[in-house]
């Protein structure tokens, strides 16, 4: 609250917030667990054409999962494609993390898709929370298909892989 507060200030005293600025309080919202915040600081970024890191992203979209909020870790997946900055394995990752947190299955499935038409493999960690979330979810047939296509791109299973 107090970055965005701090920012607020800086656009009333017509001191525009310099890159390092922006992204040291961009940091400090995701740190501080303020979601809505750092969704201001984005735009407030935007706005002075200072371009998030895709790590910015993911940092972001593992403190919304934490604040338990799925439809803000699509919104900061919106925000990637709109600012043209492409999405890491862990930036994916971190969304479907977000996704099995929400045991949101559909929504997960997307996302490995997504993650897959962009080139990215996931992480052994990555199939294992979706086989999880597939046994939860009653979808044990995906659940088979998904450890196929693990076997199919050469990620290689580890023991939580049988466990999920």
């Amino acid at each position: 609250r107090r970055a965005c507060e701090l920012l607020q200030q800086m656009r009333r005293e017509d001191h525009g917030p310099s890159p390092t600025m922006l992204i040291s309080l961009l940091d400090a919202c995701v740190r501080g667990g303020e979601v809505d915040a750092s969704f201001e600081v984005l735009r407030a970024m935007g706005e002075a054409n200072v371009r998030p890191s895709s790590a910015s992203f993911t940092a972001l979209v593992h403190a919304s999962t934490r604040a338990r909020r799925l439809d803000a870790a699509f919104e900061a997946l919106a925000a990637m494609r709109r600012l043209k900055v492409r999405p890491a394995g862990a930036t994916f990752s971190a969304v479907i993390g977000a996704c099995v947190a929400a045991d949101d299955f559909a929504a997960a499935m997307g996302v490995l898709q997504e993650m897959l038409k962009s080139s990215e493999v996931p992480e052994p960690s990555v199939f294992n929370s979706l086989i999880g979330l597939c046994g939860k979810s009653g979808e044990g047939e995906y659940a088979l298909r998904i450890f196929a296509y693990m076997k199919q791109l050469e990620v290689i299973p580890n023991s939580t892989t049988f466990r999920a």
